[in-house]
């Protein structure tokens, strides 16, 4: 398919980033949950840059692997490609993987100002991607895998099971993978304990930065806020009991992630759960079969 002209629009204005472009986006995920845009956080960063360009899109869930001899992605996308999340363009261009879809995405908009602007904030910058990625995807991991007290409540939010034995065998085939690969990782050593302490003291760096700024690096989003926002998103889920309630003693913390989900939000996202409604969900699910 020829390549389609877009509109040329360069400007910084998250408001009219997105406006008159004419692409045909599908973005393929791992599924939604009740409370996040995908059970897998990567995906909930490509759906968080797609609102915040403003543009419009398509959503294919992709099923999960049964066994290790089985790929991950369906026959639908691209049996050779292996990597989630993966934007289809135009119906025919595949981009596969987050860092490549967040490029394709901002030159084809022409966004300026996603990326950091000077030598003092690319520092700060590589310090928080490098933790959001290095460790807090970790945490995520740990809180929905890991955890037994959490499993069966997480699952809940995007199935239909409703005890340990209703659940599917493509899922706890994704809990024995990341729980194995957990466990290569410094974080895989943890206790429950000392893991609530490492998240709090995680959520305690992050509030006394977003007390005296906006966002993460100033007054203007920026790939590092999405970076967080996608864990965040994820252990802010009520599933995650003790993780949803740390978090909601860091007030500056609070209203940065109802900031970032205000502007981000498309049809295809889930709105930051209000304190309610975590406290609905933990009550009706306080036991677990």
């Amino acid at each position: 398919m020829p390549h389609r002209k877009k509109s040329p629009i360069a400007s910084t204005n998250q408001a009219d980033s997105g406006a008159g472009l004419a692409y045909d986006f599908t973005l393929y995920q791992w599924p939604a949950s009740r409370y996040t845009d995908s059970i897998y956080v990567r995906c909930t960063k490509v759906h968080r840059l797609l609102g915040l360009l403003q543009l419009k899109y398509s959503v294919a869930d992709v099923s999960l692997p049964k066994s290790a001899n089985e790929s991950e992605i369906s026959d639908k996308v691209n049996p050779l490609m292996k990597k989630i999340p993966i934007m289809k363009i135009d119906g025919g261009q595949l981009v596969e993987g987050t860092s490549k879809i967040v490029h394709e995405l901002l030159f084809r908009t022409g966004y300026k100002g996603f990326f950091p602007s000077n030598p003092l904030e690319e520092r700060m910058s590589w310090f928080i991607e490098h933790w959001a990625e290095r460790w807090l995807v970790w945490m995520v991991i740990y809180g929905r895998w890991f955890k037994d007290e959490n499993y069966l409540n997480f699952v809940k939010t995007f199935t239909a099971a409703r005890n340990n034995s209703d659940i599917p065998l493509s899922i706890n085939f994704v809990r024995m993978r990341a729980v194995q690969i957990l466990k290569s990782t410094e974080l895989g050593g943890l206790k429950p304990g000392p893991y609530l302490q490492e998240l709090h003291a995680g959520a305690t760096m992050l509030d006394k930065i977003l007390a005296q700024n906006q966002f993460l690096l100033g007054p203007k989003i920026k790939e590092c806020d999405l970076s967080i926002f996608m864990s965040l998103q994820s252990l802010h889920d009520p599933s995650l009991r003790e993780e949803s309630l740390l978090l909601r003693d860091f007030k500056h913390l609070m209203r940065w992630l109802q900031e970032v989900d205000a502007m981000t939000q498309t049809a295809h996202t889930r709105p930051i759960p209000s304190g309610r409604d975590c406290d609905e969900f933990i009550q009706a699910n306080a036991k677990t079969a």
